[in-house]
């Protein structure tokens, strides 16, 4: 699996509100803890660079 697709799963995931466990994403992605903690900070990033975390009215 591409990191694209493996990013766009995590974040799908956020958005169902489903626990995001890294030994489990890294387990079921076969990639590290460590690269699963990147990219749960790239969305974080993505969003916060963006003001997509802010609700607007």
């Amino acid at each position: 699996m591409n990191r694209s697709h493996r990013l766009l799963s995590i974040y799908t995931r956020f958005l169902q509100r489903k626990k995001l466990d890294k030994l489990e994403l890294s387990t079921e992605f076969k990639v590290s803890e460590r690269t699963i903690i990147r990219d749960i900070q790239e969305i974080r990033n993505y969003f916060y660079d963006n003001d997509e975390w802010i609700e607007k009215k």
